[in-house]
């Protein structure tokens, strides 16, 4: 109770702030983000080089062969089903001047997207809000989705594309140039699981619950989505990699159950959550607490979720100034392994971990009931942890790295902007 009364006397005093929103000190902050955001585009771009090894240096060797078609024909025959990843990549890779660009672009395009999602009209300091965020990842995620050539043909680009055509199909886009450009781009979403089957069933939900979003547009977009995605997870390399990957990293595999590979699923966003300080999950906590706190009665559960979630947020950030705890207690135990398994902390990080997964739902849902809008952060949330929870059903489930959770890191930028928007403007 004593915490929730700190929290409320908190809120007091960001409300007195927020109140200055028109004062010249805010237009300064403003103009501080445009200047951080282009800064760190620019950064980004300058800071960007192929690296001499492992897919960089694999794929700028199939561009310089000129072997385009019988690289293609070999990769989706023997490892992979990304068709269109690849041929984007080997035509393009050797060009720097693509990628230089292209990474910047694709990152100002993903902003754009979700602030149009978040708020019908983005600003450029709403989405320079999106771009501080984005740039608060973790660094192991960031490192191999923006600061890797290969990654950012295979995570962001895919990604910032499936932000701009599901933004599109949301608002109901007239424009002719805007729908043939999403119809064009929707192939390329295809090819990157993780987009693909978020935007499918971003859109089932959708055509569900908003009837109006049915059209000849969008149920075009997703037959082309859904059977590219089709092509891609059945061509004969990806059954082929996943024989292969099954045999080399876990030969047990295929003999688990849905229930045992959704679990190690959950161990992999347990990962995510506790063991790395994770800025854009902590501050989405904070701000969903503030906001919740800035109106109506709170039940016993939201109260409960609120503390929690604050309780996470200063204990992550106490990390950051005591980085010494990071290898104790729950934060640093590992991937679940014999070692592990019957190690208290491992049980006590996975409770952590599903209390605070509950609390930000009951948070959300709770917001619902005051504004139906909030009904979106919740398919987000849900989407970016239903990404993470499928690399169990793949062998490379453990050695996949953190890039894998780039589209869950996405979904809380996107959040924290969300709630940024309803709390500022």
């Amino acid at each position: 109770m004593i915490i929730v009364v700190r929290l409320k006397w908190f809120q007091r005093i960001i409300v007195e702030l927020v109140m200055l929103k028109n004062s010249i000190a805010n237009k300064w902050i403003g103009i501080s983000l445009i200047f951080f955001a282009a800064f760190y585009l620019l950064t980004v771009s300058m800071n960007v080089s192929l690296r001499d090894y492992n897919d960089d240096a694999f794929y700028l060797s199939a561009f310089e062969s000129g072997n385009f078609f019988n690289f293609l024909s070999h990769q989706y025959q023997t490892w992979s089903g990304r068709v269109l990843i690849d041929a984007l990549m080997i035509s393009t890779i050797g060009y720097s001047y693509f990628w230089l660009f292209g990474i910047p672009a694709s990152l100002l395009l993903l902003s754009y997207s979700c602030c149009k999602m978040a708020s019908s009209k983005p600003t450029l300091a709403l989405m320079s809000l999106f771009v501080v965020l984005f740039a608060a990842m973790p660094v192991q995620v960031i490192n191999d989705s923006v600061f890797w050539v290969t990654g950012f043909y295979n995570y962001l680009l895919p990604v910032a594309i499936s932000f701009y055509v599901f933004s599109v199909f949301l608002s109901n886009e007239k424009s002719f140039f805007q729908r043939v450009l999403s119809i064009a781009l929707a192939f390329y979403i295809s090819y990157m699981e993780q987009a693909a089957l978020c935007f499918l069933v971003a859109m089932v939900v959708a055509f569900t619950f908003k009837r109006d979003c049915i059209t000849k547009f969008s149920v075009l977009l997703f037959v082309i989505i859904l059977v590219n995605f089709i092509i891609c997870i059945k061509s004969p390399g990806s059954e082929q990699r996943l024989y292969l990957e099954t045999w080399n990293r876990l030969p047990q595999f295929k003999y688990y159950n849905v229930f045992i590979k959704f679990s190690l699923g959950l161990d992999k966003l347990n990962e995510l959550v506790m063991y790395v300080v994770n800025i854009p999950l902590i501050i989405l906590c904070i701000l969903l607490s503030y906001y919740r706190l800035s109106f109506g009665k709170l039940s016993a559960s939201v109260k409960f979720s609120v503390v929690f979630s604050m309780v996470y947020a200063v204990i992550q950030l106490t990390r950051l100034l005591s980085p010494a705890i990071n290898s104790h207690f729950f934060f640093n135990i590992g991937d679940i392994s014999g070692d592990t398994y019957f190690t208290l902390y491992k049980y006590l990080s996975y409770a952590l971990f599903t209390m605070l997964i509950t609390c930000i739902v009951t948070i959300m849902l709770d917001l619902i009931h005051f504004d139906n809008s909030f009904f979106t952060p919740v398919i987000a949330f849900i989407l970016g942890t239903m990404s993470v929870v499928v690399l169990g059903f793949s062998p490379t489930v453990f050695i996949s790295g953190f890039r894998v959770d780039f589209v869950f890191e996405v979904m809380c930028a996107f959040m924290g902007v969300f709630m940024l928007k309803k709390i500022i403007y």
